[in-house]
Order: structure tokens, then sequence, then C-alpha cells
């Protein structure tokens, strides 16, 4: 397999991704699957379904991976498994609703999709090096995957930050794969990485599509399965601290999962373009709430604040695996 040979059969999938966003685009919106952006202070609505043109994107960049790298082709086809899987309960929650502790355990199912493919259950830790889980590993990876997926769904609320927050986890996961010497993570994410950037490019500020939960569970289940498949289990946990950050901020708020639909107040407040903190005892506490907890901001700073947030909590991951040796 030779390095051109990859990037261009990434360049042929992704423009095809990218026509498929722009021709779906008049159509989605003539029936009506459209949403009204909350965090602007103009009536700006967006397409909510993009899971759809974005798993079109995903599965044509590693189905093309796959023809030119043939040898990683059973690791593509069980991202692609874990893409189709997630993306169908996310589209469930979409359309009918799942309830929050319901939706832990559902997303463990997408999970099923990394065991058709080679699992090493030795992964490497900082300090403590090689482990043997074994069994134990194999009982942690579906709950990985949940944890991953629902993180990824639940800090998906401003333009841009879910695909540019991960493309940055991506490249640093493939410079810690260089330090390694380590290919496999590097030719796993690249296909990720063009279905990402043609993503961004529709959902960056001010939006044309919005995820969905179809589109920001699977993105997150993806990740997961790059990482686990990859053997940087602890590097994307690390590298998401401001995910982290956001989910045990909401679920401690409000003890426990509950959806957004069923708040009672809602995080923060927009007013004439500006996004404050919701002082209200029943609002729930968010990363975007802490971020405006002291003064309000608007929504591109805000955005600007935590990709600087993802790069840095990115950055101490790779020191801390190069550094203590994982």
């Amino acid at each position: 397999m030779h390095l051109h040979t990859m990037l261009l059969s990434q360049i042929a999938a992704s423009t095809l991704g990218f026509l498929a966003f722009r021709h779906l685009e008049p159509r989605f919106k003539a029936i009506g699957l459209t949403g009204i952006d909350v965090h602007k202070n103009w009536d700006h609505v967006a397409i909510e379904f993009g899971g759809i043109p974005l798993l079109l994107t995903l599965v044509a960049c590693y189905a093309a991976a796959a023809i030119a790298a043939s040898c990683m082709s059973r690791f593509y086809l069980a991202i692609m498994l874990v893409a189709v899987l997630s993306f169908t309960l996310g589209m469930l929650d979409d359309v009918a609703g799942i309830s929050g502790p319901v939706k832990g355990v559902v997303f463990t199912l997408p999970s099923v999709g990394l065991f058709t493919a080679e699992l090493n259950p030795y992964p490497r830790l900082p300090i403590v090096g090689m482990t043997r889980l074994t069994i134990f590993y194999f009982i942690i990876i579906p709950i990985y995957v949940s944890v991953v997926a629902n993180s990824a769904n639940m800090i998906d609320v401003m333009n841009g930050v879910l695909p540019s927050t991960c493309i940055i986890m991506l490249l640093g996961g493939i410079l810690l794969a260089y330090f390694k010497g380590s290919t496999k993570p590097i030719l796993l994410s690249v296909p990720m990485l063009f279905t990402l950037a043609v993503y961004l490019y529709y959902n960056w500020f001010p939006a044309k599509y919005f995820a969905g939960n179809c589109g920001s569970h699977m993105i997150g289940a993806v990740m997961a399965g790059i990482a686990i498949l990859s053997g940087l289990e602890f590097y994307l946990v690390m590298a998401m601290l401001p995910y982290v950050l956001n989910s045990f901020s909401y679920l401690t708020s409000v003890k426990g999962f509950l959806e957004r639909t069923r708040l009672e107040a809602r995080p923060v407040i927009v007013r004439s373009g500006l996004i404050y903190a919701n002082k209200d005892p029943r609002a729930p506490i968010t990363l975007v709430g802490l971020l405006t907890s002291t003064s309000p901001k608007d929504e591109k700073l805000l955005i600007r604040q935590i990709v600087l947030l993802s790069v840095f909590s990115t950055v101490l991951s790779i020191a801390t695996e190069v550094l203590l040796g994982a």
C-alpha cells in the first residue's frame, strides 16, 4: 500500500460525501427536516439529520480505504459496523426518543462490530505498562463505547465543536502513533479525518447541518472504536477531558440521566447575541455554562475556547503517554 494511493482514495471518497451533503440539503429543507439554532440571536435554521450524509461519507471513506489498504479491510469493516449500528440507534433516538438510563445500555450494542476484528486484551497504561485484562477487557469494551458515544452526543451543542475537537484528537493520535512507530492507528484514523473534514465544512458557524443524535452518537462510537483497535484507549480518555467535564457536570447537576427535552430550565440563556449561564438552580451545569459563569460570551468565542481546551487536553494526553511510557 502506497501513501499516495490511500490519500487519492480518500480525496475521491470524501468528495462524494461532500456532494452528498450538498445534494441532500435542499431536499431535507423541502420536507422540513430542519431545526432552530437556539444559540443565535436571529432565526437561523439548519438541517437536523446531518447524520445521514455523514454516514454515507464515512462508509465511502472506509470502503475506499479498504480497497487501498486491503490488509486493513477487516478493521475497516469493524468500524463501518460500529458506525451503522450507532447511527441506527441514534436515528431511533431522533425519531422515537430513548430515555437517558436506557441510552447508556443501548449504546453498548455498537461495540459488537469491534468483535469482528482482532482485539488486543493487553492495553498499555502510563507507569503500569502492559496490562493483562483478558476477559475483563471484553466486558469493558461495550461500556467504553457507550460512554464515548454518549459524551460526544452531550457536547454537540455548538456549531463545529464536535467535528473540530474529534479532528484534533485524531491528529494527536496520529502524532502519538508516529512517535511509537505504529502505522495501524494512522491507517484507522485517516478515513475518519476526511469524513469529519467534510462534515466540519457544513457544521461550522453558522451551521448548515446538525448531526442529530444519529450523527453525534455515531461519531463518538467510531472514535471509541478507533481507539480500541489502535490500542489508544487511555490516550482518548485523557484527550476527551472537556467531554468528561461536560458530561460529569451535567449528570451530577441533574442527579442522573435526564433528556434535554425533560429539563425544567435550560443550562444557558441567549440575549442579544450573548450566551449567559442560567442561574436558575434547576438548570443543569454544562461546559458552556461553566465557561459563561463569570461573564457572558458570544458563540464564536465559546467555540474557540472549547477547541483550545481540546488542544490542551490532547497535548497533555500525548505528553502523558510519551513521558510515562504507556
